[in-house]
């Protein structure tokens, strides 16, 4: 019931725990303006952390960053809550002739078969510590590109998009007076699996928005939203499609 689609992972010896998780108190996002900058506390640039990851995919994928964080290696579950290291968890995806994908967190489910291995959706999380050094390496959802239908579609207008948004939003129940914010609005290639098979797929144009919902000072965040690029359609990133 454990088993992923991870095919690689590599941790430094070490006595503490591991960096995947991001959602860490004191995790700051690294806005992509300030890549270049070097961070407090750190030797080199999150850009200068992310290119130093990409040389052991040569020849094996093309990827691109998605994100980056500054954090550490404690999480909720330490029983100390001493911090050892702090370090650049960059996030990256797989570019497809020149296309990135959009990473959703969430492993699509064939819920007809409750003995079906999850699908994650592709993706490498590294961290690398101040210095330079890289850390722990994990790549999961590996994917192959068998062809290609078409090399260029038109996509829906941003507004129509914002549209789309708005009605779903309008759909879900969060209460009297509660306040939906935009956390982070990313456009890509997403994969849409066929409904039976957990094998199979298509990579189309997708806009994936992740809100954060306030409802009486209480915050959480929902689920991101996937609407395809093309038609508009909503994919539920649980189901696959």
């Amino acid at each position: 019931a454990e088993e992923t689609d991870r095919v690689l992972r590599f941790q430094k010896p070490m006595q503490y725990g591991g960096f995947d998780l991001v959602d860490r108190e004191g995790t700051e996002r690294i806005e992509p303006e300030d890549y270049e900058k070097v961070h407090d506390g750190a030797a080199v640039s999150a850009k200068e952390a992310a290119a130093s990851v990409l040389p052991y995919f040569d020849g094996i994928l093309n990827l691109h960053v998605d994100e980056i964080y500054w954090s550490h290696d404690v999480d909720d579950g330490d029983s100390t809550g001493e911090i050892h290291e702090w370090v650049y968890v960059i996030r990256l995806t797989p570019d497809f002739d020149g296309a990135a994908t959009a990473f959703c967190d969430r492993m699509a489910i064939d819920e007809a078969d409750v003995f079906a291995k999850p699908w994650a959706y592709e993706n490498v999380v590294a961290a690398v510590s101040g210095e330079g050094e890289l850390i722990s390496l994990s790549w999961e959802g590996p994917l192959s590109v068998t062809g290609t239908i078409a090399r260029s579609t038109s996509l829906l207008s941003y507004d129509e998009v914002l549209r789309l948004f708005s009605q779903q939003m309008d759909r879900m129940q969060f209460g009297d007076g509660a306040t939906v914010t935009v956390a982070d609005v990313k456009l890509g290639l997403f994969r849409i699996r066929e409904k039976d098979s957990m094998d199979t797929g298509l990579l189309v144009p997708a806009w994936v928005i992740e809100s954060v919902w306030d409802s009486d000072g209480l915050k959480k965040q929902i689920e991101p939203l996937v609407i395809n690029a093309i038609d508009g359609t909503i994919i539920d990133p649980g189901k696959g499609y």
